[in-house]
């Protein structure tokens, strides 16, 4: 027998090693074989370990496999093993619910049998658990408690990865408080100092990965690609294709700083295909939406826009209400459980004492008892409201780390908008009497403003797109790309012909004539194109109308009643309007942003009737002024409100 458990055993490794499709077929077969012992849990739980650099399904497998032969054993040192080993598989594919239930039992398990090392290792799951949500303030003392149990063992390896979890924590910290950078720099680099002499190579990689997020976000792009390079290296030799998902995706972001696109590109697809392969959901959305990022640096904006799609679906699947529910219960059953079992040994203690003080009265063990039952009553009240806490507390952190996933994607996102954007001091040096009002709903904007000079002709645009936020940014880089694309490339000056241009460009990048399939976004703008000697400009309109105020009157121009993409037909036309126009005047385009904004002493919007009348009431005054009272005018109506959209709104006079 010994020898046939041997050799299925040799049949499993041989297997890890080859990795090719239809492996996991091979080792359930092999492992329904085994016997029900406590080696076996042993020996499923290393093999879940090497399967992990290679197929994390697998290993998963093998986890719950070994999970349950030890729950049937029921022996607690095996059942704590498995349990960690599941946990921290689980916690790896990104199946943050079902690993905290496994890991809060561990830990309850070790403390259960006395065992501090069991503890420590436990803690050091826990703090990663919270870890890879972001959680840090949950992390920390988990981390804490750890540390000082290796501390007084001196386990260098050991205080060396918790240092470098610990630097983790303050690298997530970095989102809401910079200054937490040299924080996590200078526990990456104790923990590096710890790992010079060190032989394991998947610590030391996952050092050097660290060192190079931090370099990286520090602006030190070349020195992040120095350690990433190198831990690429070690991934390679050593077959770590686990690790290497994550090198190439962090090679990539840091290609990304450099400007070097293509590179960037390269290294993501790579960290996607692994990714995918290992059935590695996080980092699947990780490569997404930085190669998303690449793709609209090159303004292929329908690659871009569909890594983003894919990226958000990712997310959502990720976290969830539901998941928020399950962890704040794992851990509140830990926390009750742990309280009640402190109870229970007050119990024991009574009894002991209740024998050797038989003398005391009886009185006495009422009054005793009635004590007790007030201390489980407020105990209970306590428990309860303690669980609430928890529940609370572990809600309002997914959420922060919600907040942060968003906050890092637009963040990058508003400074592609930001180069994007034609500069003030250029519109002003055409049009000396100008302003541009521009007030983003969120960081980024679906609103942009687009000017250009081509052959002797002054063109200006306020463009609308669907949606605000990172989905409206994106359609934004689309349509700045079509433009420049309709005018420089294709030499259109005729505003209704570019408008034309501009909706097929639309819906066949972004599939639209493919039925249910295509997506329904697209735009609304209004386009002015100008003399250059300001005699006369031409108008056309996508749902967005042109005010022209001439001796104090404001006249609208309205616009052809379509969109740009989304239902509108592939062949629409969009008409042109000559305007001749006079020293003086004043023209106005805007987004629907400011008229939508609900507020003022009844609650309602602004109107389009409200803002006329304002630029009427405004005709004798400087334009500088006008964009003053603008402003003061938006700030007040919208008081106590939410700014509902985004505002663009955009001045000239002649």
């Amino acid at each position: 027998m010994r020898t046939r458990f041997l050799l299925i055993l040799f049949v499993l490794f041989a297997c890890s090693s080859q990795c090719v499709p239809g492996n996991l077929d091979s080792v359930k077969k092999n492992v329904s074989v085994l016997p029900n012992d406590t080696a076996t849990i042993t020996k499923l739980i290393k093999l879940s370990e090497v399967w992990n650099n290679r197929d994390q399904s697998i290993a998963e497998f093998l986890a719950r496999k070994a999970f349950t032969l030890a729950t049937n054993l029921g022996i607690d040192k095996s059942l704590f093993l498995a349990r960690i080993n599941l946990g921290n598989k689980l916690l790896g594919r990104g199946n943050y619910t079902e690993a905290s239930s496994h890991l809060l039992e561990s830990l309850r398990l070790a403390e259960k049998m006395n065992d501090p090392e069991a503890v420590a290792k436990a803690c050091v799951s826990l703090g990663n658990f919270y870890g890879y949500q972001d959680q840090g303030d949950a992390a920390l003392p988990y981390y804490d408690r750890a540390l000082n149990y290796f501390k007084s063992v001196n386990n260098l390896s050991r205080m060396e990865t918790v240092v470098n979890n610990i630097g983790n924590i303050y690298y997530g910290k970095t989102v809401y408080d910079s200054s937490f950078l040299h924080k996590a720099e200078t526990y990456f680099m104790e923990a590096h100092d710890m790992l010079r002499d060190s032989k394991d190579t998947v610590k030391l990689i996952e050092n050097m990965n660290n060192l190079g997020l931090v370099f990286s976000d520090e602006g030190k792009s070349r020195e992040a690609l120095r350690f990433l390079k190198s831990s690429e290296a070690l991934c390679k030799a050593q077959g770590n294709t686990y690790d290497l998902i994550f090198v190439t995706s962090y090679i990539g972001r840091a290609y990304n700083e450099l400007h070097r696109y293509d590179s960037a590109i390269t290294s993501l697809k790579r960290s996607l295909e692994l990714a995918q392969k290992m059935n590695n959901v996080p980092m699947t959305a990780d490569a997404c939406i930085n190669l998303s990022l690449s793709y609209s640096q090159k303004k292929n904006f329908e690659s871009a826009f569909e890594y983003m799609r894919t990226y958000q679906s990712l997310h959502d699947s990720l976290i969830n209400s539901d998941n928020t529910r399950k962890m704040a219960d794992a851990q509140s059953k830990y926390e009750n459980e742990k309280k009640a079992r402190q109870i229970d040994l007050l119990e024991i203690n009574g009894k002991h004492q209740h024998r050797i003080y038989t003398y005391i009265t009886w009185s006495l063990i009422a009054g005793s008892i009635l004590l007790l039952l007030l201390a489980l009553l407020m105990y209970n009240r306590y428990s309860l409201k303690n669980k609430s806490h928890h529940q609370l507390s572990l809600q309002n952190r997914i959420i922060a780390q919600k907040n942060k996933d968003i906050t890092d994607s637009i963040n990058y996102a508003k400074k592609i908008q930001e180069a994007m954007l034609p500069s003030i001091p250029s519109i002003r040096k055409a049009f000396p009497i100008s302003f541009v009002l521009y007030e983003p709903k969120d960081i980024v904007s679906g609103d942009f403003y687009w000017f250009t000079e081509k052959k002797g002709k002054i063109f200006i645009a306020a463009v609308d797109c669907t949606g605000h936020g990172v989905p409206g940014a994106f359609m934004s880089m689309i349509g700045n790309d079509m433009l420049f694309d309709a005018v420089a490339d294709k030499e259109l000056s005729n505003p209704g012909e570019v408008l034309a241009s501009l909706n097929l460009h639309v819906k066949n990048s972004l599939k639209q004539h493919e039925g249910e399939s295509g997506s329904r976004d697209g735009m609304d703008i209004c386009l002015c194109v100008f003399e250059k000697d300001f005699s006369a400009l031409q108008y056309s309109g996508a749902n967005r109308p042109l005010y022209l105020q001439r001796e104090g009157e404001v006249r609208i121009i309205p616009p052809t009643k379509a969109s740009i993409g989304g239902l509108t037909d592939l062949d629409q036309l969009f008409q042109s309007v000559r305007v001749p126009l006079q020293k003086g005047d004043t023209l106005y385009i805007f987004t629907d942003g400011f008229c939508d904004q609900f507020g003022g002493p009844d609650g309602k919007k602004f109107t389009t009737k409200r803002l006329r009348e304002l630029l009427q009431s405004l005709k004798n005054e400087p334009l500088e002024t006008v964009e003053q009272q603008l402003k003061q005018t938006f700030t007040a109506w919208k008081t106590a409100s939410e700014q509902v959209d985004d505002v663009l709104l955009i001045g000239i006079r002649i």
